[in-house]
């Protein structure tokens, strides 16, 4: 079960030593929501409106600060119908 599966709580449980019971792993599914199959197969995020134009980091080494700066303009976006870069 990939982590963006678990729930918090089994996530959690998972990072502090909890050990599941044969029972729950019998039980296990492989995907936790039952209405997958709404979910588009695809999604281009620039028709939608919610990605900023790319922007050059240069040599500052630091992707890291671009790609999450990127998804909270995304969020916001979502959030409040407004992008901001």
């Amino acid at each position: 079960m990939a982590l963006v599966d678990q729930t918090n709580e089994k996530f959690v449980a998972s990072r502090n030593g909890y050990k599941k019971s044969s029972e729950e792993r019998k039980l296990e599914t492989s995907f936790r929501f039952e209405n997958a199959a709404v979910v588009p197969s695809s999604m281009d995020w620039r028709k939608k409106g919610v990605v900023t134009p790319i922007k050059d980091q240069g040599q500052c080494g630091s992707c890291w600060a671009f790609s999450t700066v990127a998804s909270m303009e995304g969020i916001a976006q979502l959030t409040t119908s407004t992008l901001i870069s």
